[in-house]
């Protein structure tokens, strides 16, 4: 193949090409990427923790009432593991939306501690009653 004066100002140009072909692929690639899981967090569908004491019925009844109470404590130990990893907004200076967002986050982990311990009386007392 004979070689013209054009020749190497081709190969830069395809090189480039290749170059922006690549970083464009790359970038869209990352795009929609970020779209897929932003777009699947709106659509995915909002499920409810299913904790034991709320299906206590499928636990066996030689292990029933110690077993939800032995999870109840463990999931109530890290849950308030969690609430002291939180500070509290009254004890520091924070911006206004800042301790919103915080005292915000305190009330839901202390709400679920609690409806989660009125769920594990509800199954102990229904198990109570059942073997009974």
């Amino acid at each position: 193949m004979k070689r013209n004066s054009f020749t190497p100002i081709l190969m830069k140009l395809s090189l480039r090409a290749s170059r922006l072909a690549l970083t464009w692929r790359t970038e869209t690639q990352s795009i929609w990427s970020y779209f897929r899981t932003y777009l699947g967090s709106l659509f995915r569908k909002k499920t409810r923790m299913n904790y034991i004491w709320n299906r206590a019925d499928r636990v066996r009844k030689d292990l029933m009432p110690q077993r939800i109470i032995d999870c109840f404590k463990e999931w109530e130990r890290v849950q308030k593991e969690k609430l002291s990893l939180v500070p509290n907004p009254d004890d520091h200076p924070f911006p206004k939306k800042v301790s919103e967002a915080l005292r915000a986050k305190r009330h839901r982990l202390q709400y679920s501690i609690k409806t989660q311990a009125t769920n594990l009386q509800e199954a102990l007392r229904k198990f109570e009653n059942e073997n009974n």
